[in-house]
């Protein structure tokens, strides 16, 4: 029991204990705080070290991307190079097989019933003939049946000399500068 006189000094030793009691539990506050405060340091210099990888990883990725866009770019343009140049090939193909092309050069297409001649055996004297030639065509008239060329042996090792075809000499004779017919 407390007499009227102690009072001061249970007092002075409940402060003293609450104050003890009171730095205690800050200090396990504080060392909790310190705790949770470390872990955090730990976790935010975890996440900054992720971000600083990313970071790189993001350079690198955008340079192979930068790469890949300029590698698609080449490959578009040089496919467009050669669908131009196939088209240029081609073009040049059309030109060259352009049967106005072919009768340009000189060659003629003769028609008979509205078919293309393309063998002596198809004619007979006297037949009613078509012939067009580069700037238009004009009748023509079969005076004399045709004759067959002989064909080239290809079995044959050797090459043959050509055979020069005796002209007939009522037939004219072709101007200099001129081209005779190949097969007359």
């Amino acid at each position: 029991m407390i007499g009227p006189g102690q009072t001061g000094v249970y007092f002075a030793l409940f402060t003293e204990i609450g104050f003890i009691l009171l730095v205690t539990t800050l200090a396990g506050a504080l060392a909790g705080l310190r705790s949770d405060i470390g872990r955090d340091r730990a976790a935010v210099g975890g996440a900054a070290g992720r971000a600083d990888r990313a970071a790189v990883d993001l350079g690198r990725l955008r340079q192979r991307l930068e790469d890949l866009d300029r590698r698609a770019v080449a490959a578009a343009l040089a496919g467009e190079k050669a669908r131009r140049d196939l088209l240029r090939h081609s073009n040049a193909q059309l030109a060259a097989l352009d049967p106005q092309a072919t009768l340009s050069r000189g060659y003629a297409v003769v028609h008979k019933g509205g078919r293309v001649v393309s063998s002596v055996s198809q004619v007979d004297s006297g037949d009613a003939l078509i012939v067009k030639v580069a700037d238009g065509g004009f009748p023509a008239r079969v005076a004399a049946p045709g004759s067959r060329r002989r064909r080239r042996q290809t079995a044959t090792p050797h090459r043959a000399e050509p055979v020069e075809a005796p002209i007939d000499d009522d037939r004219p004779k072709p101007r200099k500068g001129v081209q005779a017919a190949l097969f007359p």
